[in-house]
């Protein structure tokens, strides 16, 4: 719950910050300084905000990259270790 909340916090200082960005600005409906004037963000904090999510993002990435070979290397363990079980069965063995 605290990783949403700071998530959440980042990406609103992020968003404020790239908002004031004036060819950013451009393309909305919002004036930059309107949105100076209502919150007040420095671009160095807003662009640390960026940064900071950009490594959750890829640590995010890489963790799930590892979760998915694992779970393939367990799936491919588990039917490996079927067949093994299946043929010690089918020669008429049984292992007790």
């Amino acid at each position: 719950m605290t990783a949403i909340g700071w998530t959440g916090a980042l990406v609103l200082l992020a968003f404020t910050g790239v908002a004031q960005i004036p060819a950013v600005a451009e393309g909305s409906r919002w004036s930059v300084a309107a949105l100076r004037a209502q919150d007040p963000v420095c671009l160095v904090v807003a662009g640390g905000s960026v940064l900071m999510l950009a490594v959750g993002v890829v640590s995010l990435g890489v963790a799930a990259g590892k979760q998915a070979c694992l779970l393939v290397r367990a799936r491919r363990e588990r039917a490996r270790f079927t067949a093994v079980l299946t043929s010690s069965r089918s020669c008429g063995g049984s292992r007790r």
